[in-house]
């Protein structure tokens, strides 16, 4: 919930340091900076109290925040099990992993800058 609000708060102020339009007339709504900051406070604080207020909400975004995590990590694991038969997790062969050393014996080989 926290991460929330902080978003919210942090959009906001990117949004209110954004150049309005000039073109705007002198119908478009005029918003200062400390007023603006009073409404952010005033939404975080009711943000905050919104469980408190309404506990079997809560619960419920809770079960289906769960779930959906839940469908996300089988989905997750179906995809990955799906990848692994057909494509493979090892594609070398013994073959292929026994090139020997083609160069000079006892030679180091030069690291990367």
């Amino acid at each position: 919930m926290r991460f929330l609000i902080r978003i919210t708060f942090w959009l906001a102020v990117v949004f209110l340091l954004l150049p309005s339009d000039p073109e705007g007339g002198p119908n478009a709504p005029q918003v200062t900076f400390v007023e603006a900051l009073n409404a952010i406070r005033a939404t975080a604080n009711d943000l905050a109290n919104f469980c408190t207020r309404n506990p079997d909400l809560c619960e419920t975004g809770g079960a289906v925040a769960q779930v959906v995590a839940d469908k996300a990590r089988y989905g997750i694991e179906q995809l990955q099990t799906y990848l692994e038969d057909n494509f493979g997790a090892d594609t070398l062969t013994a073959e292929d992993a026994d090139i020997p050393w083609q160069g000079e014996p006892g030679e180091r080989v030069a690291e990367a800058d």
